[in-house]
Order: C-alpha cells, then structure tokens, then sequence
C-alpha cells in the first residue's frame, strides 16, 4: 500500500523539499513536484529524487494550444518522470496531441494524467463559471473524453472516484488529491475524503501534503495514513 501513496513537495526550495524526503526515508516512495518546486529549482530536483530511487510525479498542469503542449512533452521528456499532468480543459485535440508526442518520442515510462476538476472548486464556484450540471457530472465529462483521447488516467476529487471508474474501466489511473485524515485541517480544500474512504472508492494513488509535510512528526503521520489506507 506504501507505493500507492504519493507525498506533494510543495516547497519552493530545493533544501527543504529533500530535507522532508529524507526524514521520511523508505516509508515514502513516491513524491509529487509541482509548479511551485519546479519553477524554483527545474530538473534538478527531479534528479536528486531519481538518486534516492523515488517515483516521481511531475504535477505542472499543462495547459495550451496541441502544438505547444506537444513541445512541452519533448522538453520534459526525462526517464524518471512515472507521471506528468495535463489540464482536460484543454481538450480532445489537445490531449491526443500529446499521446501522439508521447508515442512519436517513445516515452514508455511516463503516464499521462489529465486534471478534471481542481478540488478547491465547490458547487458555488462552478456556479460562477456557468458550468453545467454538477461538479461531479462534469469531472466525469471531462474523464471520459480523457479516456477517449488515450491518455493513462486522471486527477479527480474523491467524490468522482466510483463513478469513473465504473465509466473508464479499472486500469485507467485514477489520482486523488483532497485527502485529509479524521481531524485534519481542510484548508483550502472543498471536496475531500479520508485515505480509507478514497481507496475504498476506487482510487489507484493518494495524493497527500499538508498532513504530512506540516505534521509534528512527517514520517508517523506518513506511516499512519498508509495503515489507514490498507483499512478500506
């Protein structure tokens, strides 16, 4: 189960991100690095996390006319890179173009998730946006064109899990941020779960941060989140 949970670095500094990596040790083996990290520090990080064998997840969200995000994807195109976000917002053409630079570039190890709907988003928000439908009809919308555009999974909340999943098929990646512990701090998050309540749902990796990184104790609380994670 420990490989099914994914640490956010959301750091801007390279000494603080590989500090928390290695206070938690082997008891994480997967890490997420997004705009924040990356803009700050670039491949670097992804080297030194490839260095300390982790499993990295590259979370920048790309998001732009199919030519450009294409070009993207043979600039980032690194053999430690397990994961790479695109935005479903972007749509069909947009994600075909970049299944089809990954296939012309012979990326082989690199999955593409696309992002449907960001968990901060609430009904009332959505609202705002003139969106149709509920939230979770429409990260089901943008998860099935996902799926017919070829990439490897999706980003979801953990109230969307069971439902794409029934709609897209177990073997496509469903990634959940929004996790939070019995007790723990929202923040800024509107639709979360617990580790329990997510991987019961269906969810293939948890995508945690703030529980962990602001913790007294990172490590137990990593390691107490994997034990609630195998109680599904």
């Amino acid at each position: 189960m420990r490989e099914r949970l994914i640490v956010a670095l959301d750091y801007s500094d390279m000494d603080s991100a590989l500090a928390l990596v290695d206070q938690l040790g082997e008891a994480v083996e997967f890490y997420k690095v997004g705009m924040q990290l990356y803009y700050s520090v670039g491949n670097t990080v992804i080297e030194e996390l490839a260095k300390r064998n982790k499993k990295i997840f590259l979370d920048l969200k790309l998001y732009d006319i199919p030519n450009t995000v294409a070009g993207a994807i043979q600039s980032l195109a690194n053999p430690n890179i397990h994961f790479l976000t695109i935005h479903g917002l972007g749509g069909l053409a947009m994600m075909k173009a970049v299944v089809a630079a990954k296939e012309k570039y012979e990326l082989t190890h690199l999955n593409i998730l696309a992002v449907t709907v960001l968990t901060s988003i609430d009904e009332e928000e959505s609202k705002r946006l003139d969106w149709p439908g509920q939230v979770s009809d429409y990260a089901l919308t943008l998860a099935s064109l996902s799926k017919d555009a070829g990439v490897n999974g999706i980003i979801c909340s953990p109230e969307e899990i069971t439902r794409i999943k029934e709609k897209c098929g177990k073997d496509f990646y469903v990634v959940t941020p929004g996790i939070r512990p019995a007790g723990a701090d929202v923040g800024d998050q509107s639709r979360i779960a617990t580790p329990a309540k997510a991987m019961k749902a269906g969810s293939d990796y948890l995508v945690v941060g703030r529980p962990i990184t602001q913790a007294k104790n990172p490590k137990e609380a990593a390691i107490q989140i994997v034990e609630e994670m195998s109680r599904r």
